[in-house]
C-alpha cells in the first residue's frame, strides 16, 4: 500500500509539472500574438528585437515540451517496469497455486 501511495504522489508530481508547462505554452501564445502585430515597415532595430523575443520564447516553450516528453517517457519505463513485476509475480502465484492443487490431488 505504501509504494502505490508514493507512486501515486510521484504522478500527482508530474502532472502539475505538466500542468504548468501547459500554462506556460497558454501565456506564450497570448504574448506572441502581440509581438506577431510588428508593422511591417518597422524599423530594423524593432523587427530584429521583435523576433528575438519570438525566438525566445518558442526556445523556452521547446525545451518545456521536453522537459515534459522526458517526464512522460520515465513515467512509462516506470509503469512498464510495474507490469513487467505484476506478471512475474502473476506468474510466481501461478506456479504456487498449481503446485497446491496437484498436492490436494
Amino acid at each position: 500500500e505504501e509504494e502505490e501511495e508514493e507512486e501515486e504522489s510521484e504522478e500527482e508530481k508530474k502532472s502539475e509539472s505538466e500542468e504548468e508547462t501547459e500554462t506556460e505554452t497558454e501565456q506564450d501564445t497570448e504574448s506572441e500574438t502581440e509581438s506577431e502585430s510588428e508593422p511591417e515597415d518597422a524599423p530594423l532595430p524593432n523587427k530584429k528585437d521583435n523576433l528575438t523575443k519570438r525566438l525566445k520564447r518558442h526556445e523556452t516553450r521547446v525545451n518545456a515540451l521536453k522537459k515534459g516528453n522526458t517526464l512522460l517517457m520515465a513515467n512509462v519505463d516506470r509503469l512498464k517496469d510495474d507490469v513487467l513485476k505484476q506478471r512475474e509475480e502473476s506468474m510466481t502465484l501461478q506456479k504456487e497455486l498449481d503446485s497446491l492443487i496437484d498436492d490436494l490431488e
